[in-house]
């Protein structure tokens, strides 16, 4: 990722110092994304395993798509390129599925969790982008930068979905075990908790102006990076993802 990401900036350099006439005049031009309205797709899908006395733990977390609210501003700095700063946020939902097992000589336990959250993505993001037609309504572009992710995860109650206890002997349910399980994983929760970490974007948009100041603006962004959640210092959450909104645009 970080070959390709390299890559990716060496070209985007190359093409803003060696193509002037392909630009947009922005030279100088402040830009304002009124308010743009999307769908965020978050990456974010971990599987878990750990170990817990006797009990062998393993925690699937699924992130859920959900609408994105985007402010962008950019400066353009020569005819093509142009500094751009964006705030977004997200809030949407991340289900949670927690399963222990534990065998010994007598019997084998099964006991299933489930529960949902809400999981709020605040990314703000500085870079440079490029614009690529110098005439006419359309203006492409391309932009790259860092991006600053503030996370916060609700506190869930996981309720116990399924608890399975079989004889080794017999392989028989043991119902009055399962019962007595289950009491014992009732009122189980998982803490909410807050990050904050530093990744990057890669951005491809349009602008179609109407007016020599108003344009519609369609945009698709990935968000970069990973971050620590749930006090599991061991394991990085893949929290970036891909975001298609479109807006309004005024330029001046």
């Amino acid at each position: 990722m970080r070959r390709k990401f390299a890559l990716f900036i060496i070209a985007l350099a190359i093409f803003s110092f060696t193509s002037p006439i392909l630009a947009r005049e922005n030279s100088g031009e402040f830009g304002f994304g009124l308010y743009n309205l999307g769908y965020y797709f978050p990456m974010l899908s971990e599987k878990v395993e750990f170990n817990d006395g006797d009990y062998e733990i393993e925690t699937n977390f699924e992130g859920e798509s959900d609408f994105i609210h985007n402010v962008q501003f950019t400066y353009g700095i020569t005819s093509r390129v142009f500094f751009q700063l964006s705030a977004a946020y997200y809030q949407g939902s991340m289900e949670i599925e927690r399963e222990y097992y534990r065998s010994s000589a007598e019997r084998r336990e099964w006991v299933t969790l489930y529960g949902e959250n809400d999981f709020k993505v605040m990314p703000i993001s500085l870079g440079i982008g490029v614009s690529f037609l110098k005439e006419g309504k359309f203006d492409p572009y391309c932009g790259l930068g860092m991006t600053f992710f503030r996370v916060k995860v609700d506190t869930v109650d996981l309720g116990v979905e399924d608890v399975i206890v079989r004889d080794n002997a017999t392989n028989q349910r043991i119902q009055s075990a399962e019962r007595d399980l289950e009491r014992d994983f009732i009122g189980y929760s998982v803490d909410r908790d807050y990050a904050t970490e530093l990744g990057y974007y890669l951005d491809l948009g349009m602008n179609y102006f109407f007016l020599d100041n108003f344009a519609v603006n369609a945009d698709v962004r990935y968000y970069g990076g990973t971050i620590g959640l749930y006090e599991l210092d061991d394991v990085d959450f893949d929290i970036g993802g891909f975001a298609v909104t479109c807006g309004f645009k005024f330029v001046f």
